[in-house]
């Protein structure tokens, strides 16, 4: 199963309609709206999180807001257990059925690329993977994103 962190090439790798990008930051879950003092609010570290992402992701942010259809991959490849640091373990990456949720690590990466398109309803397809990462490789987010989408 080392083949389980193989990035999802691009469909279309040299058009101006793909961008893709790898972020160097373990995936974080959408925490949930929490309530206090009569409104809801998200929570501080999940703010923080998705600021950085942006950060990091904003390098390849398209020079206009996204119109139509995107569809988007994306490989999240999570800091590696210690149970799974044995010798008899493979080196490579092992998927991942642990929390977080995979729903939850793709809503933090959709509000966090919030300013690339109108509305998150423009997602009409996603291709989701996550796993633990190498032995000794480093937690990151890997996105391909391809806007005007058809069906063909």
């Amino acid at each position: 199963m080392q083949q389980a962190c193989e990035q999802e090439p691009c469909v279309e790798p040299d058009t101006e309609r793909c961008i893709e990008f790898t972020v160097p930051m373990a995936a974080r879950g959408k925490s949930r709206a929490r309530t206090g003092k009569g409104f809801a609010y998200t929570p501080k570290e999940q703010v923080h999180w998705e600021q950085q992402f942006a950060l990091y992701a904003s390098m390849y942010q398209p020079k206009h807001v996204i119109e139509g259809p995107v569809a988007i991959a994306a490989t999240f490849a999570m800091p590696r257990p210690k149970r799974l640091l044995r010798k008899k373990d493979p080196e490579g990456c092992v998927p991942m059925s642990t929390k977080p949720d995979l729903d939850n690590m793709a809503k933090s990466v959709l509000d966090a690329l919030k300013t690339w398109w109108r509305d998150d309803a423009q997602v009409a397809s996603m291709l989701l993977k996550k796993v633990f990462c190498e032995k000794s490789g480093t937690p990151r987010i890997h996105i391909c994103l391809i806007y005007e989408v058809t069906c063909e």
